[in-house]
């Protein structure tokens, strides 16, 4: 469906899901910067990679908390305005940032995957609706 087409809900939804995905990139931006477990792909099962990296993320707190700056410098992160929408993005730990990935031979959602979309969709365009989301799209 072409953005231009969509309508209200479903641009709000595709602006707070992208607004979260810079979220999480920067998260694992910040992780990768630091960690060099996450140099390569982690070659454990998910249940103990699941443990390494909420294991790195509360060692990431551990250290922002005592040296944010030398840890984490300020210019890594995406700057958002609230005011006029737009976003700038902070500096990426090049080589190592995150691939998209790759879709597979089935091109068509599994009917619980569109479930789970449209239970966001009507979350964020109702009792998780912010102020400023329609702004934004």
């Amino acid at each position: 469906m072409d953005q231009k087409t969509l309508n209200t809900e479903r641009r709000i939804f595709n602006y707070r899901l992208s607004r979260a995905r810079r979220i999480i990139e920067n998260v694992f931006g910040i992780l990768v910067a630091r960690f060099r477990i996450f140099h390569t792909p982690i070659n454990l099962k998910l249940k103990n990679t699941e443990k390494v990296v909420m294991a790195c993320c509360v060692l990431h707190n551990f250290l922002r908390r005592k040296r944010i700056e030398y840890h984490m410098p300020l210019a890594t992160l995406d700057q958002e305005n609230f005011e006029t929408g737009e976003t700038v993005m902070g500096l990426r730990p090049g080589e190592h940032s995150l691939l998209n990935l790759e879709r597979g031979q089935n091109r068509r959602a599994a009917q619980m995957a569109k479930n789970v979309r449209d239970t966001y969709m009507n979350y964020f365009n109702n009792e998780g609706s912010v102020p400023w989301q329609e702004q934004f799209i």
